[in-house]
């Protein structure tokens, strides 16, 4: 096996828009095979160009497979760095679908990067696994974008269980006041579907919203 004629092989017939995923997936494929030597191979590259595409793979290979490997990569000092954004939101990802609990308390310290998609996923199964510790999170989270995403999620899933007036303390907090009103309007209608009267019971008493909307999501409603 020789990975310079497998570099000079792509770089000759491979379109320049796809040859650095061809020459990541192949390195990938490496690890998988024969880590060590991919390792070893990789610490005798000099090419800046070539370290720094394939750099990401390296570090990331192993928190893939190890969420305890995934918590020390999201927390070095190799995390901030711009080339690794990408593979900080995989690896992130990929944690959260092993140790929910791990993912939720990373974000904790570093919301500002954590995609809002990101943390509405994490809430979502952290609920689903256990809710108290999830609320806890919630309660736990800095304001901005992800903990906005996080709490509309967490407000759909109580609504959807009929808890209405816990789902409105939880919305209440979103800060952005667009997101707010969308998510008090998909816990009306949430409600509606499952129990239209006890839906009609919480828009009434919530003072959030004026007459008018109240009327429209009525409307809007009753014509789905």
């Amino acid at each position: 096996r020789s990975p310079e004629r497998a570099l000079e092989w792509t770089r000759r017939w491979v379109e320049a828009s796809r040859r650095a995923d061809v020459i990541r997936g192949g390195f990938e494929s490496w690890l998988e095979s024969d880590e060590r030597a991919a390792r070893e191979w990789f610490a005798t590259v000099t090419q800046p160009e070539l370290q720094t595409m394939l750099r990401p793979e390296l570090l990331a290979w192993q928190p893939r497979r190890d969420p305890e490997a995934a918590v020390r990569m999201l927390n070095g000092p190799e995390a901030g760095s711009p080339e690794m954004r990408e593979v900080v939101t995989q690896t992130l990802m990929d944690l959260g679908q092993r140790d929910v609990a791990a993912a939720a308390a990373w974000t904790v310290a570093n919301a500002a990067p954590v995609p809002a998609e990101q943390a509405a996923i994490i809430a979502c199964r952290y609920l689903e696994k256990d809710e108290a510790a999830g609320a806890d999170w919630l309660a736990k989270m800095p304001a901005g974008g992800a903990r906005d995403a996080a709490v509309e999620t967490a407000a759909i899933y109580w609504a959807e269980r009929m808890e209405p007036e816990l789902a409105a303390q939880v919305a209440g907090s979103i800060r952005d006041t667009e997101k707010r009103t969308r998510t008090f309007f998909s816990m009306y209608a949430t409600l509606r579907s499952a129990d239209p009267a006890a839906a009609e019971q919480w828009l009434n008493a919530t003072p959030e919203l004026t007459e008018e909307t109240k009327q429209s999501w009525r409307a809007i409603a009753g014509s789905r």
